[in-house]
């Protein structure tokens, strides 16, 4: 009897754990947001953006004594340079401001690296994130998490670069 009712205790506890772990899921996709309209880029420019992103992600994030930033700044510059002789729409040109934001805050952020200037590298760090998933977003979309596309929805690459501009001023 008392194994009988021990068995049924657990089974119980199960039931009610199974019970509780269903209802902590998250909402069915029809849920969720729309996901932002997707950027009609000309194809020209597209291979070339895809290029100047993956140039960009390169550039490293701390200075290091053989870490090869001035080659990957100049690679990254150079690709910059070539997509932006392609842009020929507006999503290209908006594009391009992504683009060349996400990569004077990777300068910035290797240069306060440099300085120890921490709270700097910080802001930095931050806005940057925000412009690689929006390039991400468009060039790779495969190497974004949910949370990254999520992410990248916010659009935020240009507002954060923009207060990290005027707060250098």
């Amino acid at each position: 009897m008392r194994k009988l009712i021990l068995v049924a205790l657990v089974v119980f506890l199960y039931v009610v754990s199974g019970v509780c772990q269903s209802g902590s899921q998250p909402p069915a996709k029809e849920d969720s947001k729309p996901a932002a309209p997707e950027l009609k880029l000309s194809p020209e420019f597209k291979e070339a953006g895809a290029a100047a992103s993956d140039a960009i992600s390169r550039i490293p994030d701390i200075k290091l004594s053989d870490d090869g930033y001035a080659m990957r700044k100049l690679d990254a510059e150079k690709a910059i340079d070539a997509a932006g002789r392609k842009v020929s729409a507006d999503d290209d040109k908006q594009m391009m401001k992504i683009l060349e934001a996400w990569f004077a805050l990777a300068v910035m952020e290797y240069e306060a690296s440099a300085q120890h200037n921490m709270k700097l590298f910080g802001d930095a760090a931050t806005a940057s994130t925000y412009c690689a998933v929006e390039a991400k977003v468009v060039f790779k979309p495969s190497v974004l998490s949910e949370k990254g596309r999520q992410m990248a929805a916010e659009k935020k690459c240009l507002t954060e670069y923009r207060k990290l501009q005027d707060g250098a001023k």
